[in-house]
């Protein structure tokens, strides 16, 4: 928000001439701040012709023979404001991040990036950088910009870090007699640079079909999240499960985004009990575990598994739960003992 303007008047001292004319603002350095009143011009005795100079903003008046008087029509500072361009950019795997704060008020200003709230070490330039950007750059980012007048946070803008993917459906919507639910797996080919976690958007669902085995939504799609490695030309396999209770075919779209891995849950968590383990053999040569265990709708549960006799945890999933009772299928057979958790999410 811009101030009202008030009348400022600078003192000034005369530049050496080499000749008698009408004086300029340029003629004269500023030596202090002071008061007058609008006149005439005169220095040192010697008379000039009145110059209101007013395409310079302001008019002179007498000081002394010595000084003079710029009274001029001038803004108080404004304090600064701040957006960040481009609002909310997705950027490819591997390709570089660029934003800029763009900001008005009154000079000078200084800036601070932050992530989260956080701030960012180094990132104190107009602009934020990052060259070959990982999925562990997305995030919320805002801008601090500071001046002798005040400061102001900008507006966030959410970074989304994608993948190229190639998505081919190798097992239509089709019904698992053991568990009661409809089961879809995708072959994903990973065309860009390395990921360590996906996310399956599912789409175009009938009113009477869900999500099962979803983990959240994201731009109002159902999605069940991985955490998986996979470099450029790597092909990965994911299962998404289906709750349809009228058991008619249906189709959906499916499309893929790369996040950032769910980072582990400590091994001091406690697990919830596990009132159902079942051995899933409907797919010939690819025997499953699936777990039961009582849950709340709507929340959040995350099932970990450990080849090592428990000394550490990986995530198999995240999900939220639609029931009252929910079960989970691995997405391969296991090689060999493992042992499962499951825990509830904040």
């Amino acid at each position: 928000m811009k101030l009202k303007p008030k009348l400022i008047v600078f003192c000034l001292t005369l530049v050496s001439l080499s000749s008698v004319r009408a004086l300029t603002v340029s003629d004269f350095n500023i030596v202090s701040s002071g008061t007058g009143t609008n006149g005439s011009m005169s220095v040192a005795g010697t008379v000039s012709p009145v110059d209101n100079n007013r395409s310079a903003g302001g008019n002179w008046v007498v000081c002394d023979v010595a000084q003079a008087l710029l009274v001029g029509s001038a803004a108080q500072p404004v304090l600064p404001s701040a957006e960040i361009q481009p609002a909310n950019p997705t950027v490819l795997v591997g390709q570089n991040l660029l934003l800029a704060a763009a900001t008005d008020g009154t000079p000078p200003f200084t800036y601070q990036w932050r992530k989260s709230g956080i701030n960012l070490s180094g990132q104190t330039n107009l602009s934020l950088s990052i060259t070959g950007v990982t999925t562990n750059n997305a995030g919320n980012y805002d801008v601090v910009v500071s001046s002798p007048f005040g400061s102001v946070t900008s507006l966030v803008s959410t970074v989304t870090i994608s993948g190229i993917f190639n998505l081919q459906p190798t097992w239509s919507p089709t019904l698992n007699p053991l568990t009661g639910l409809y089961e879809e797996k995708i072959a994903v080919t990973n065309n860009g640079g390395a990921i360590t976690g996906l996310q399956l958007l599912v789409g175009n669902l009938p009113s009477r079909v869900s999500l099962y085995n979803a983990t959240g939504t994201n731009n109002g799609l159902p999605y069940a999240q991985f955490n998986v490695t996979m470099t450029n030309g790597s092909i990965g396999t994911f299962l998404l499960q289906f709750f349809n209770p009228y058991r008619l075919n249906f189709t959906n779209t499916v499309q893929a985004v790369a996040v950032a891995a769910v980072p582990p849950a400590t091994n001091t968590t406690p697990g919830l009990t596990i009132t159902k383990v079942l051995m899933d053999t409907s797919i010939p040569g690819s025997p499953r575990f699936t777990l039961g265990f009582t849950s709340v709708a709507g929340a959040r549960y995350e099932v970990l598994y450990s080849d090592d006799t428990m000394q550490t945890w990986s995530v198999a999933a995240t999900l939220t739960a639609s029931a009252n009772y929910t079960l989970w299928t691995e997405l391969s057979p296991s090689p060999g003992s493992r042992f499962f958790k499951v825990i509830v999410l904040p």
